[in-house]
């Protein structure tokens, strides 16, 4: 398939989403810029044979997350914000900030939770020892940790450290997943799948 041909698919496949879906997930990140969506019900368990609404062949590896149209951003380097600082932080995945927690997804799969206000640790547990490109997702009082070799991990999010479930595609994959409507889209290097409790 031509580059071409693929961009003219992303275009069709985003005008589609923006006319059927209420919801918007506009930019990296989501609706908020901040991981955060207020989707409910997703599902925590899939497969390439369970909870898959559609998935689409793509030419070729990318580590791009969907987009859903619309979308406006914010990124500044504002020195007013910054309350504290941790001695660890990710390289390069988003930190995740839900109520009075901060929750850092480790390129080595680590989750450390800290403090929002102070930066005190709450913990630090290990998830699965891959690499971690993608950015964790907060839905639902769950997070979304996504590996390199596609597993997905669902964390309950919280003060206490409890894995709900791993989830494995069967793909690679570097990108955070997006939701919209009820629906997870999860970017592997060969596909774009659709995830959505039936």
């Amino acid at each position: 398939m031509k580059p071409l041909t693929v961009t003219v698919a992303f275009a069709a496949l985003a005008l589609l989403c923006s006319t059927v879906f209420a919801d918007n997930w506009p930019s990296w990140r989501g609706p908020t810029g901040n991981g955060l969506c207020a989707e409910k019900n997703l599902p925590a368990e899939w497969s390439p044979s369970q909870n898959v609404a559609w998935k689409l062949p793509l030419p070729g590896p990318s580590g791009a997350t969907p987009v859903v149209p619309d979308g406006k951003g914010d990124i500044t380097n504002e020195a007013s914000l910054h309350y504290w600082s941790h001695k660890k932080t990710p390289d390069v995945p988003t930190p995740v900030v839900v109520g009075d927690l901060a929750y850092l997804c480790m390129e080595n799969g680590n989750l450390t939770v800290l403090e929002a206000k102070s930066g005190t640790e709450v913990y630090s547990e290990a998830t699965h020892r891959q690499r971690h490109r993608a950015s964790p997702v907060y839905v639902d009082g769950k997070l979304y940790l996504t590996a390199r070799d596609g597993k997905v991990h669902v964390i309950q999010a919280g003060r206490e450290f409890k894995i709900l479930a791993v989830n494995d595609l069967g793909e690679d994959q570097s990108s955070s997943p997006a939701i919209s409507n009820g629906t997870i889209y999860m970017r592997t290097f060969g596909h774009l799948w659709a995830i959505k409790s039936k």
